[in-house]
């Protein structure tokens, strides 16, 4: 079962038992006949109030996949609602409303037909789009090719030149006064804003007449808001989960191509004019992580040669960025920080990265308290840990060890 928000991959299943705070919870075991199981992260009845909310309810739904298609399931006792037709599927992605689920059935770019991807209303049941699969993917994997817009309003798509954004209700491109699309030289990635129908673009340096880019875009009115240059660097974005932020990860890079530093630039994307706060860490920066709903960030770095793992906590200000916490971590395998969906607590955990070698699984509970100080909680391990995952209540926490099943046929692996 694959526990991702909107995302579902067919044939990723828990290999050991998943533990939490409360105790083993035993793993979800698929229903005969069925292939795999995807469940987007929960059951309505178990969701939050409405005012409590973050956003548009997720979960209403669980997916699974049949040789003919996929079948949903919903209600109280979650009966089959809708069957949609569509052979060998491999992935599918919910939008954030849950209106629409995407379907793809894996064919490569240069040899499949224009049946590739299907785009179905989940209420109706009635295909709304069919497509090719595109030539490229925004985060550089198999999939997802599209990315919704946090309200569903939106679908967007790229190529190393153009970002293709569709209205949902008419499917059109939105396009300028001449009739383009959105246009940007040696386009490398996009990410939408969590929350506002903003897009972030990364174009890469070439040569030395275009430098590298970030852009800021609005939609539908494709209005630029902010835009950021840069030379002779590596750069990641990390959105903050209410949008008000944007973190631009630019890592300097010698002419030989040696890292030198990381400037971390902070985009006030709320304020006006979107003024920016940067951070500079001489080491290696292993990887950059947002408080839940914050103003807060953390760190994990390490000297050139993998030593000294520290971790940095930065809280942003009404007039600028200062750090509050440094911690001398125990080891060097730590290597993620996952907030709490509400924030203050966080788990510092030691990951296997998928398809390498495994982990220590060490864990270490911390929390922030009011006044920014720095308090571990407990210290724990998951031998060969893959996954980490909060409730979207933030009160508990699962970890757990998955791989993907390495044939097409249905099995799962149980233990207690």
């Amino acid at each position: 079962c694959g526990l991702a928000p909107t995302s579902i991959r067919r044939g990723a299943c828990p290999t050991t038992t998943s533990r939490t705070s409360a105790g083993l919870v035993p793993g979800y075991v698929p229903s005969a006949g069925c292939r795999s199981v995807g469940w987007p992260r929960l059951r309505a009845e178990d969701a939050l109030a409405p005012e409590q909310r973050p956003g548009p309810l997720q979960g209403s739904y669980l997916a699974t996949f049949h040789q003919q298609g996929i079948a949903l399931w919903a209600g109280p006792d979650f009966e089959k609602k809708m069957r949609l037709p569509m052979n060998n599927v491999q992935e599918i992605d919910f939008s954030p409303n849950e209106e629409f689920v995407l379907m793809w059935n894996g064919s490569h770019p240069s040899s499949d037909p224009d049946t590739a991807v299907a785009i179905f209303h989940i209420l109706t049941g009635r295909c709304v789009r069919k497509c090719r699969t595109p030539m490229v993917t925004p985060g550089g994997g198999d999939f997802p090719h599209f990315l919704w817009s946090s309200d569903g309003k939106y679908l967007a798509e790229m190529t190393d030149s153009r970002i293709l954004v569709r209205d949902t209700e008419t499917w059109e491109l939105i396009k300028d006064a001449e009739g383009a699309p959105l246009k940007f030289n040696n386009l490398s990635t996009f990410q939408w804003a969590p929350k506002g129908n903003v897009l972030a673009a990364w174009t890469l340096e070439k040569d030395n007449s275009h430098p590298a880019r970030l852009v800021l875009v609005e939609i539908p009115s494709r209005a630029e808001l902010a835009s950021r240059s840069r030379t002779q660097c590596e750069a990641v974005m990390h959105w903050q989960s209410e949008g008000d932020y944007l973190c631009l990860q630019v890592t300097k890079l010698s002419k030989t191509g040696k890292r030198v530093s990381t400037n971390m630039e902070i985009l006030r994307t709320r304020e006006k004019q979107i003024p920016v706060d940067v951070v500079t860490v001489e080491d290696v920066v292993k990887g950059f992580f947002w408080e839940g709903q914050g103003k807060r960030f953390s760190v994990l770095t390490a000297d050139e040669l993998g030593h000294k793992p520290r971790l940095l906590i930065y809280v942003l200000g009404p007039e600028k960025c200062e750090l509050i916490c440094t911690f001398d971590l125990p080891s060097n395998s730590f290597n993620e920080v996952i907030w709490a969906p509400e924030g203050q607590n966080f788990v510092i955990a030691s990951k296997s990265a998928a398809g390498g070698a495994s982990s220590s699984g060490d864990l270490l509970f911390a929390g922030l308290t009011v006044d920014n100080k720095l308090e571990i909680l407990h210290k724990d391990e998951h031998y060969m840990l893959t996954d980490v995952h909060w409730d979207p209540s933030s009160r508990y926490i699962i970890t757990a060890v998955t791989q993907p099943f390495s044939t097409d046929q249905g099995g799962y692996k149980y233990s207690m």
